[in-house]
């Protein structure tokens, strides 16, 4: 009798496959950084400024201080107590300016009425130690002569002025651009009448023609009523230096 056939062996059932190992905190990925754009270095390159202004041959270029400097004349008026004034910083403005202005307030000079400006002016003790001769040795004299009165004040129409002369563009610079000059409309006497510079009805014609007259002298620069359009009205009183000398006049 035949053996049975033994029955076929079932293949072992399959493992399972191991799970990915986690990757370390040491092995994260690192994202690759995109690449940058590549620069445009013509856009990025500064742009040269302005060349500098060269300067003329033989010029030297200064630096002056803001504050006042000193002055000799300022210092004698101070200490003389003739001019009334404040100091002020130097005046730079493009072509015009000054190194020592003041704000001129009043006139004293000793032993003669007082002068006060209205309104104060910007100018130079130059101008004002000029207006303290002009005052105590004419003006004052002058209005007891032809006014029976001392004058106590007058109207100061233009100091410094950032300008050209008679305001014609084009023209030279005006001593006003330095500081340097003093209009005056009218003169105020102690009672309080005014007289007026051109005008003719005036009865204090003759005071106005002599204060005009000596004011030649202690200012190098006189011009008013019959000088030319520009001056009808006021006296102009300068320092300007001119001639060989620097003190040539010119009193029109």
């Amino acid at each position: 009798m035949p053996q049975p056939r033994p029955a076929a062996l079932k293949p072992p059932p399959a493992l399972p496959e191991p799970k990915p190992k986690p990757k370390s905190l040491t092995e994260k990925s690192v994202e690759k950084p995109a690449e940058a754009e590549p620069r445009n270095e013509e856009a990025t390159k500064e742009k040269p400024g302005p060349e500098p202004t060269p300067v003329p041959p033989g010029t030297v270029e200064v630096e002056f201080p803001i504050e006042p400097v000193p002055d000799p004349i300022c210092d004698a008026l101070e200490t003389s107590k003739e001019a009334e004034f404040e100091r002020l910083p130097r005046l730079t403005e493009g072509e015009c300016g000054a190194l020592t202005p003041i704000r001129l307030i009043a006139i004293r000079p000793k032993d003669s009425q007082p002068v006060v400006l209205d309104p104060p002016i910007t100018t130079q003790c130059a101008i004002a130690s000029s207006l303290v001769t002009w005052v105590r040795d004419s003006l004052q004299p002058m209005a007891l002569k032809h006014l029976g009165e001392a004058i106590k004040g007058f109207q100061s129409t233009g100091g410094y002025q950032c300008r050209p002369r008679n305001h014609v563009a084009g023209a030279k610079m005006s001593e006003h651009a330095k500081a340097n000059a003093i209009d005056i409309g009218y003169f105020q006497q102690l009672s309080g009448k005014t007289v007026k510079v051109g005008d003719p009805t005036e009865p204090g014609l003759a005071f106005m023609t002599e204060i005009r007259g000596k004011a030649c002298g202690p200012f190098t620069t006189v011009l008013g009523p019959g000088s030319d359009p520009s001056h009808a009205e006021h006296f102009h009183l300068d320092l300007a230096k001119r001639g060989r000398n620097k003190n040539a006049l010119y009193c029109k």
